[in-house]
């Protein structure tokens, strides 16, 4: 097994106009998984006091990115349970901080709102979002990587053996629009 370096971005590395964060391009059609290397997630039965691993498989779909904020959709597919499907808005800050807020609309109605936490942090050579979220039965943390066509991830993704336009494609639209006041 080879240790793979991990570091905070520094100063000198900014975001910019033009849709570098820390070294990671964001921009349209872009899309970020979870690696292989960190698939168990915890899921918490509160009922019953039992915390059980399971495997986790999430991808953000930003499609939009402008001045420090990206935009798109979340899929995720936790155990056994359902896919859940999210709008997802996020900023980063020059440091390389990301703040992540996951919005659902409830069969009643209702909006559910998540909100992960993260860091980009160089792996190797290549840049990724290290991100936690929690809610009161589920937990994990994740190295989101960039999953495009050609890669093994976007044929097969860890976890779930989808490639990534089919496992996507179970949450219908392209999450938030710019709207024009």
């Amino acid at each position: 097994m080879r240790h793979r370096q991990s570091r905070r971005p520094r100063a000198n590395e900014p975001v910019t106009g033009d849709g570098r964060v820390a070294g990671l391009e964001l921009a349209e059609e872009h899309l970020l998984d979870r690696s292989a290397a960190n698939l168990p997630s915890l899921l918490f039965n509160p009922s019953s006091n039992v915390l059980l691993p399971a495997a986790d498989q999430t991808v953000y779909h930003i499609t939009d990115y402008r001045g420090g904020y990206f935009w798109g959709k979340n899929v995720t597919k936790v155990g056994r349970l359902p896919v859940a499907c999210s709008s997802l808005v996020g900023s980063v800050t020059p440091t390389g901080r990301v703040l992540l807020s996951f919005t659902s609309v409830k069969s009643d109605g209702s909006e559910s709102v998540q909100q992960g936490f993260g860091e980009m942090v160089l792996q190797g050579h290549a840049w990724t979002m290290l991100n936690q979220t929690s809610t009161s039965s589920f937990a994990h943390w994740a190295y989101m990587v960039q999953s495009k066509p050609g890669d093994a991830s976007w044929r097969s993704l860890p976890g779930v053996r989808q490639s990534v336009p089919d496992f996507l494609a179970q949450c219908p639209g392209s999450g938030p629009q710019i709207g024009v006041r």
